[in-house]
């Protein structure tokens, strides 16, 4: 394939993969013999890691790796957790036509998101997850557009209807596993301090494209669940956040790109010490940049010296809409009487999840709705519980109008970054921060030719003078091609400025 970017009828990104799959994921986990025994299971969160793409002619294999924080009550009545590692593949057929693609050529954009996750105890120290993942993958690849010539002929003889359109261009990136640390300081003792969990997010306050680059600003949130064995007091909660700034290498970006991000933050470590507690938590940054190339290719053709046979391909194309990142705060108040939690109960912790549901776009903005899912700890007469609640969110971004006023292709990166809950009388408080990565693709058509094929050599009129009448809907293009001149001997014959298409003459010499 030539991949020069000036070659006429050369599209930048094309798809090769546009795939919605959906896979079920069923495990078993054994406790390692430090762990206390399981009484009951109270939550279970899920935090899907982006995956390896591995490429070959006819499919692309997708590996990765999801990771489930899980909060339980131990055989001893006290909060234990855990973090359980497993792995999902996605085989995906790849359409490259009759193109030779470079794998390195191929970019993939993914959306992989969790719809339900589940866990049942099986035995003491056995316990089943089960999870189902959903993918949206969409693979893009460059591609070259040329029509198929068939039979003799003399390309100084054929005239080309060159037409424009905006393809995107789509650059993803992403940066080295990077950890971050900070220390909280304990005002008593942490000789029986005990560290149940630990929780870490990615908030991104910052993304700009530069040369071969973006800069991300941000900041990780950590958040511990602790207590103290040798005091009857409830678990509490500490929150450090640590501000960070990445460049992420991205290669062809430059400041004409729009850009992404959305971070992901795993394998925390947790040490108590004499006077706190050490953490660290290792962090890696995802980007995405697009913007609209114009590209020009060949919607039609005929030949001045021979008659020809042409057949012609309608096309997608798709097109950079939007790529932006947002945060938005959600509060919900609900009756402690309707979500059936008693007055006195105590609230431990609260750990929430984003889905979204339903896209829209209205008047220049892009619309998501969607729920957050809570699953709140509380304490009541010696007793933890988990509750289980649900509130709709709805984040709105200002966005440019596409040509037919709907989008056909979104993938948004949705996560809580904090959540809060607190009881207040008869009421209960939800706070929770959303992150957003939204990209939003367009989808234009075009008609390109595709085949020209040279029959008979064409039996032009003999005659001194020949007019054309053209008819209303006539353009310059359709009248030459009709008589098989070349257009611009009939702009000069007729002094036609090279602006003017569409014949505003009563008639034209020929």
């Amino acid at each position: 394939m030539n991949s020069s970017q000036n070659e006429l009828g050369y599209f930048p990104q094309m798809p090769v993969c546009d795939k919605h799959l959906s896979s079920e994921l069923n495990s078993d986990f054994t406790l390692p013999d430090y762990k206390c025994e399981i009484r009951r299971l109270l939550s279970v969160v899920a935090c899907v890691i982006p995956p390896a793409e591995y490429v070959s002619n006819a499919s692309a294999q997708l590996d990765g790796d999801i990771c489930y924080k899980i909060l339980y009550l131990g055989a001893d009545g006290e909060l234990y957790s855990l973090n359980l590692n497993d792995k999902y593949a996605f085989k995906l057929p790849l359409d490259f036509g009759f193109y030779a693609v470079n794998p390195d050529d191929l970019t993939f954009v993914n959306d992989i998101r969790t719809e339900n996750v589940s866990a049942r105890v099986l035995g003491p120290r056995k316990l089943n997850v089960k999870s189902k993942l959903s993918i949206h993958a969409l693979g893009l690849s460059p591609e070259l557009h040329s029509p198929n010539l068939v039979g003799s002929h003399n390309s100084s003889n054929i005239e080309n209807l060159v037409c424009k359109t905006q393809c995107a261009s789509i650059r993803v990136g992403t940066s080295e596993q990077e950890n971050v640390s900070d220390f909280i300081p304990l005002d008593t003792s942490s000789e029986n301090v005990r560290v149940i969990d630990c929780y870490s997010t990615v908030t991104i306050n910052e993304c700009i494209p530069q040369t071969s680059q973006i800069n991300v600003r941000g900041e990780v949130l950590l958040k511990v669940l602790y207590c103290n064995d040798s005091q009857n007091v409830l678990p509490q909660t500490a929150i450090r956040k640590i501000p960070f700034s990445k460049s992420i290498e991205c290669a062809g970006v430059n400041s004409s790109y729009e850009c992404s991000c959305f971070g992901i933050a795993k394998d925390e470590q947790i040490e108590v010490q004499e006077n706190g507690i050490s953490l660290e938590a290792s962090v890696t940054l995802y980007a995405r940049a697009q913007k609209n190339d114009e590209v020009s290719y060949i919607a039609d053709a005929y030949s001045t010296e021979k008659e020809t046979e042409l057949a012609y391909s309608e096309i997608k194309i798709p097109r950079a809409f939007k790529c932006s990142n947002g945060n938005l705060t959600q509060n919900e108040v609900m009756s402690l009487e309707e979500v059936g939690i008693s007055r006195d109960s105590k609230i431990v912790d609260v750990c929430a999840t984003a889905h979204p549901e339903e896209y829209s776009l209205d008047n220049g903005r892009l619309s998501i709705k969607g729920r957050c899912n809570y699953q709140l700890i509380h304490h009541l007469d010696g007793e933890y519980a988990c509750k289980n609640l649900s509130a709709p969110f709805k984040y709105e971004l200002d966005c440019k109008f596409s040509d037919n006023n709907s989008l056909k292709k979104y993938l948004t990166y949705i996560h809580v970054t904090s959540s809060k809950a607190r009881c207040d009388a008869e009421r209960l408080f939800l706070d929770c921060e959303l992150g957003f990565d939204v990209f939003a693709l367009d989808e234009g058509d075009a008609t390109l030719l595709s085949e020209m094929i040279f029959t008979q050599s064409r039996n032009k009129q003999k005659s001194e003078l020949l007019l054309c009448y053209p008819d209303r809907d006539a353009t310059l293009w359709s009248v030459a091609k009709q008589y098989g001149e070349p257009m611009q001997a009939i702009r000069k014959r007729n002094s036609i400025p090279e602006n003017e298409n569409i014949p505003k003459r009563r008639y034209l010499v020929i």
